[in-house]
């Protein structure tokens, strides 16, 4: 029944229609970005502690 109506006023509630092929692009780029963003939080995370670890090391041999 409202399909029917919105086809007789002529409104389509898809505001920006997008062909398959345009959902999978994005969606890879949403995960590229995603991905890439979680890889540069483990290298950061990753070097902030091996450096703590090594400033102990040096402080504990000293």
């Amino acid at each position: 029944m409202r399909q029917a109506y919105l086809r007789e006023v002529g409104w389509n509630l898809d505001v920006l229609p997008t062909a398959p092929q345009h959902d999978v692009i994005a969606l890879f780029f949403a995960f590229l970005v995603a991905g890439l963003g979680l890889l540069a939080w483990v290298i950061r995370k990753y070097r902030r502690e091996a450096r703590h670890h090594i400033d102990g090391v040096e402080e504990a041999g000293q």
